[in-house]
């Protein structure tokens, strides 16, 4: 359900109930210390062994044809091309929205604009609902301290206690946020050997939320990556050329001479720099006024200036890139409760962060990519454990071998591919393959939505996706009250024989198992395929990823998914002969080099056969 246009909720603080999932455990494997969007991955080598095997041209400006109002006329083709090769870097910024649906692809450029202002709207409401959840701890802070240092920011000691320091002098102010049945309704503050304070639940949700986002915003490495002009964004993040004091020579005539009376004049406030509280102030008097004229607010929090501006080894543009990521992940920890916060999201966020100027435009991206990377960040991970489910479904279908191997080995839960799920492979890949892969991804969706809408008379967004995705894997719903398609046997094996015959000769030219072939057609024909009394669905782990306990093989995998479980392919030779034991497969993974474009050719290959297949079936 769409929550961008939530605008009375978010206006009441009251309301709000940031759910923090903060995951430690679980992403210990993720490294948080360093990511692989950083300097050295940017490295002329590592870009010139991208496009040397490059299979097809991304789209350029050329393949995409507007009219004079900016209506793009060969939307189907664009999707073709992007599936096929991605984007140009200078042309994401315009194609990404409309690839994620935050603007429709039918829209004409002042549409755009005009939805452009309403997302503007929201962010600064997001971003006003964090300044002045924060304002509300600083002044709880600051009377149960007795005070406070009268700079508008907390200072030294305190600040780092009442966001999560472990130590901390005992006359100073700590907040304490803790998990109990699973929130952190339990926190409080304490000062010295006075008795707790309690501190409401939406305060100490929003407290341990922030201070993770700040935290891991100081790891991310924003100074390069998205500026690289191969990737696309801006060629530097600090403040455009021209932004030096202004001078101004005024002739004045004394005597017989012209001395030149100069005047000197305050330099352009950078755009990137934190917001005023003045500037603040007057966002917050009249949010409409500033969304139309693009002016969003830059919210520096006590913590955010300690932790950001208090780093010696940080220079003030990559200071301020990482406040608009802290800004960002703050306003959909705001935004999204239920899921609120958890480690990894900001590798997905800085990516849009990077690409875009403009923060509402960035949060608004971020939000349609977590629109279904939030299953990703489920506490009960009931969502990642499907994902891996679906790998080793493909490993399963494909290469039926490998899977056993990896059974032997302890491995079909496909946990080694548990980074590559949780960060859509941002990791693992270069920047700008990164960004292919996902693009090539939102294009097959859009493509799935369209053509669903086509055949379903005008479905849209998600909903016609699944559905698509239903009618390709041939899959007949019974009747009302439980009443399936009746069938007479003798016709019943006609059919069966016929669709088994059709779906084992696509599976032998795409290289789908003969036997999930046969199961597909006999669930097409309502029938329940043999059993060959072996194992199923590979470990206990695998089969409680989905709630029923069914496989969940009534959708076709994901691209993403696809392609991971292309690398794995990729990897048979030395997961067969070098892998003794469980950990093995785990270090394989820890330290790979993906070939991007042959794990793509794969990885189109094997979507094709399971999307063709289910039309084979219904034919």
């Amino acid at each position: 359900m769409s929550r961008t246009g939530g605008g009375k909720e978010v206006l009441s603080t009251a309301a709000v109930v940031v759910g923090v999932g903060v995951g430690v455990a679980a992403f210990a494997g993720l490294g948080l210390a360093g990511a692989a969007f950083g300097a050295g991955v940017l490295s002329a080598s590592a870009f010139d062994s991208f496009t040397a095997r490059r299979a097809k041209p991304p789209l350029q400006h050329e393949g995409v044809k507007r009219d004079e109002q900016g209506y793009i006329e060969n939307w189907p083709k664009v999707l073709k091309a992007v599936q096929d090769g991605g984007v140009a870097p200078e042309l994401r910024a315009e194609l990404w929205p409309l690839l994620l649906g935050v603007f429709p692809h039918t829209s004409t450029q002042q549409e755009r604009s005009r939805e452009l202002e309403q997302l503007r709207r929201l962010y600064i409401k997001l971003v006003l609902v964090c300044r002045e959840l924060d304002d509300q701890l600083q002044a709880l802070r600051n009377s149960t301290s007795g005070g406070s240092n009268g700079s508008g920011t907390s200072g030294g000691n305190g600040v780092a206690v009442a966001n999560g320091a472990d130590e901390a002098p005992a006359d100073s102010a700590g907040l304490s946020v803790r998990s109990e049945a699973g929130s952190a309704s339990a926190s409080a503050l304490q000062l010295g050997t006075r008795s707790p304070v309690p501190l409401p639940g939406n305060l100490a949700a929003f407290a341990e939320a922030h201070r993770i986002i700040v935290m891991d915003a100081v790891r991310t490495d924003l100074r390069r990556g998205m500026q690289h002009p191969a990737i696309g964004g801006r060629a530097s993040i600090g403040p455009a050329s021209g932004t030096g004091p202004t001078l101004t020579i005024l002739p004045v005539a004394v005597g017989d001479g012209l001395p030149e009376l100069m005047m000197v004049g305050p330099p352009p406030r950078d755009p990137t720099a934190p917001s005023t509280e003045a500037e603040l102030a007057e966002i917050a008097a009249d949010p409409g006024a500033a969304a139309e004229a693009g002016q969003l607010p830059r919210w520096r929090s006590a913590l955010a200036h300690d932790m950001l501006w208090g780093a010696a080894h940080l220079d003030d543009p990559h200071r301020c890139q990482m406040l608009r990521l802290v800004n960002i992940l703050s306003a959909y920890a705001v935004h999204d409760p239920e899921t609120g916060y958890c480690q990894g999201m900001s590798d997905l966020a800085a990516v849009f962060v990077q690409l875009f100027d403009d923060d509402a435009l960035a949060f608004a991206c971020f939000e349609r990519l977590m629109r279904s990377a939030r299953r990703n960040f489920k506490h009960d991970e009931t969502g990642i454990r499907h994902q891996l489910q679906q790998i080793a479904r493909v490993l399963r279908d494909t290469d039926p071998t490998l899977y056993r191997k990896l059974q032997q080995l302890g491995a079909e839960d496909c946990m080694f591919a548990y980074r590559m799920v949780v960060v859509m492979l941002r990791r693992e890949l270069p920047p700008v393959a990164c960004c292919t892969l996902w693009e090539m991804q939102w294009a097959h969706e859009a493509a799935e939505g369209e053509a669903c809408a086509a055949a379903g008379g005008g479905l849209g967004g998600s909903s016609s996706r699944a559905s698509f995705r239903q009618q390709q894997t041939g899959a007949v719903a019974g009747g009302e009250g439980g009443e399936g398609v009746s069938r007479t046997s003798s016709d019943g094996a006609a059919s069966a024989a016929t669709a088994t015959a059709a779906a084992g000769l696509r599976s032998t030219v795409h290289g789908l198992s003969e036997a999930t072939a046969s199961a597909r057609a006999a669930a097409a024909l309502g029938q329940r395929p043999a059993s060959s009394g072996g194992r199923q669905s590979g470990s206990a782990r695998l089969s409680a990823a989905v709630p029923d306990g069914s496989s969940g093989e009534d959708q076709p995998p994901e691209f993403v998914l696809q392609f991971i479980a292309a690398v794995v392919r990729a990897q048979r030779g030395r997961i067969m002969t070098d892998c003794r034991e469980h950990d093995d497969v785990l270090r394989l993974f820890n330290s790979l080099q993906i070939e991007f474009w042959p794990s793509v050719a794969q990885a189109r290959k094997q979507h094709k056969a399971y999307v063709g297949l289910g039309a084979v079936v219904r034919g």
